[in-house]
């Protein structure tokens, strides 16, 4: 087999050296005396080829001591026996007996048979030796690795072994990633109680607080009360489905449900969710989809539905347009947003929500085969979804829609709309699709 040139070798060695390979790593401690190297070279190579192995009979034979071989024979020796004949592995990995409590590290390395001056100029032009000065060097110092190189002496740059201050600056580094993990899975598994926020009721006080704001129990086919609803006055001409945001409780929504009902030929249908109120249950995306889905099933199906959503409602009603293209006739959406990840991204930048979340409301992407009409009204001052949430919503919507915008509104204050503004609503919710 051809041998190879020396640009090849150097190609190999800079591929090993760049993939963990390393001959010697950086030495943390001082070999100034011929002993301490003495001592140390013989622990190396009864750790390489063990004590009966030639190898090892040879340094001895030669006497034990560097200055007892001339410069040619000493650098045939780091040839034939650190470098090797032929290719062979390095089995040596965490290297030599202690010395001043540190010891040196070694890797696992393959090194064709190559001339000691080629592995030289491969290590200086990788940057990893530098050529320090003239004469026979065979000690190491607390600076590295010296090694013999005919009248040449260079330091080999550290492989393995850190400084003080970068094992420090690693630990810290560990600590932080430790940290930054448990407060993502905490994130992860407490989630659900940073999103919504259920007021509670007995079904008694629910029912009472219900008569009061003029609701009656809205009750699923199996007689479970799901929700509150007010019937319409006369001839019912269609429904509306109300889906509230993440406080509070149906019970408490007479301010969107009266004027809508006062306004409109419509019966008013309060969605409650599980968890909420006196309903059993907890919230999340998988159960208020199911309970939207549930409770749209109970609407009159020879009547068409509007949809009005507030905050996180919205992806509900987007779920339902979705699903029910055909009978959903037109959406009011207040304060809503284009995906939840993004809102929850923007409260905790330093999270990755998006990997985190598990209920991800998307309601521009389950909106984009939709085409009823959609009124959007954001809050200009919103400090739970900032403005530019329902904006991208808002853009992009394919279908018939119309944006208000309440200049220094916050979150709360864009949900009470007088009767007037609902028959306008109205009006464009009747255009055809």
């Amino acid at each position: 087999m051809p041998s190879k040139s020396s640009a090849e070798r150097i190609e190999l060695l800079k591929h090993q050296i760049k993939t963990g390979c390393a001959l010697l790593a950086d030495p943390p401690i001082e070999w100034k005396e011929h002993s301490a190297w003495e001592d140390s070279t013989r622990a190396i190579l009864v750790r390489c080829f063990g004590k009966d192995s030639d190898e090892f009979k040879t340094f001895l034979k030669n006497g034990d001591h560097p200055n007892s071989l001339t410069e040619t024979e000493w650098n045939d020796y780091l040839i034939s026996n650190m470098f090797f004949e032929e290719q062979m592995t390095l089995r040596l990995e965490n290297a030599i007996p202690q010395q001043n409590g540190k010891r040196i590290q070694m890797h696992r390395c393959e090194v064709e048979k190559s001339s000691f001056d080629t592995i030289m100029d491969a290590l200086v032009a990788l940057k990893l030796v530098k050529i320090i000065g003239a004469g026979n060097c065979w000690g190491i110092t607390s600076k590295g690795q010296q090694i013999a190189r005919g009248r040449c002496c260079a330091t080999l740059g550290s492989f393995s072994q850190m400084s003080g201050w970068k094992r420090k600056v690693c630990r810290m580094g560990v600590a932080l990633a430790i940290i930054y993990v448990v407060v993502c899975l905490c994130a992860r598994a407490f989630q659900r109680r940073l999103i919504y926020f259920p007021t509670k009721l007995t079904p008694m006080v629910a029912e009472q607080a219900a008569v009061q704001n003029g609701f009656s129990p809205w009750q699923s086919k199996s007689g479970q009360i799901i929700g509150w609803k007010r019937t319409a006055k006369g001839d019912s001409s269609g429904s509306v489905l109300l889906i509230h945001g993440n406080a509070g409780c149906a019970t408490d929504r007479s301010y969107l449900a009266r004027p809508i009902h006062d306004a409109l030929p419509l019966g008013v249908f309060v969605l409650e969710f599980p968890g909420y109120g006196a309903r059993p249950g907890a919230p999340g995306m998988k159960s208020i989809l199911a309970a939207a889905e549930e409770a749209f099933d109970q609407l009159p199906v020879d009547k068409p539905v509007y949809l009005v959503s507030e905050s996180i409602g919205a992806g509900a009603a987007a779920h339902l347009a979705k699903l029910h293209p055909e009978r959903v006739r037109g959406l009011a959406m207040f304060v809503p947003y284009d995906d939840l990840a993004n809102v929850g991204q923007r409260s905790m930048p330093f999270l990755p929500v998006k990997l985190l979340l598990r209920d991800r409301y998307q309601p521009a992407l389950w909106l984009k085969n939709f085409r009823g009409p959609i009124q959007f009204v954001l809050a200009g001052a919103d400090e739970v979804i900032p403005t530019k949430f329902g904006q991208r919503l808002f853009d992009s919507y394919q279908g018939p829609k119309q944006i208000q915008i309440i200049p220094g509104a916050h979150h709360n204050e864009v949900e009470e709309q007088s009767t007037e503004w609902w028959k306008t609503v109205y009006a464009f919710w009747q255009q055809p699709m």
